[in-house]
């Protein structure tokens, strides 16, 4: 039997995201704001990291910043909710090759 845990911390410092999972038994922790590459290395859990993906996305830029990130896996969400855009397949093609 697989819990899911949903918790929607904001700008929560490293060390409590830590404690909390520690204390949850958590496999994973999914983040989802701007949290950079020093910030997801402080985790001591298994990182799922959201990136928000504009309609013009820049896919080598977001290709360096998704090799910058130690993490275990990616999911990728649009920049804006309910505009009705999709991720465009081509760039979720892209980066799939490369991770």
């Amino acid at each position: 039997t697989t819990e899911i845990y949903t918790l929607s911390l904001h700008d929560a410092l490293p060390i409590y995201v830590n404690t909390l999972a520690r204390s949850l038994d958590l496999d994973y922790v999914q983040l989802h704001g701007t949290e950079d590459a020093a910030y997801c290395s402080q985790m001591q859990t298994k990182v799922i990291k959201a990136l928000s993906l504009k309609p013009n996305v820049d896919v080598h830029a977001l290709l360096r910043e998704m090799k910058e990130l130690d993490v275990s896996l990616f999911l990728l969400d649009r920049a804006v909710q309910g505009s009705g855009s999709a991720i465009p397949v081509q760039v979720a093609e892209r980066l799939a090759q490369e991770f």
